[in-house]
């Protein structure tokens, strides 16, 4: 949330304080934010199936068995 929101100030403080043509390109489009964060959300999302589908499979003694 927090780095979403300060992304387009921080480049406009590095375009100000870095001299021109030090980066060639140094622009960010609000479509690439949105890439980004749908990436990240599938991939979380993706990343959670094989443990929910673990964890549904397994009763709940079973479970507690390997708790401590």
């Amino acid at each position: 949330g927090l780095g979403l929101i300060l992304t387009f100030p921080i480049i406009e403080g590095f375009s100000t304080a870095i001299p021109k043509g030090f980066f060639p390109v140094f622009e960010l489009e609000p479509i690439t934010l949105v890439f980004a964060v749908s990436s990240a959300i599938l991939i979380g999302i993706a990343a959670s199936l094989f443990p929910i589908m673990k964890a549904l499979k397994t009763s709940i003694v079973d479970g507690l068995r390997f708790i401590g």
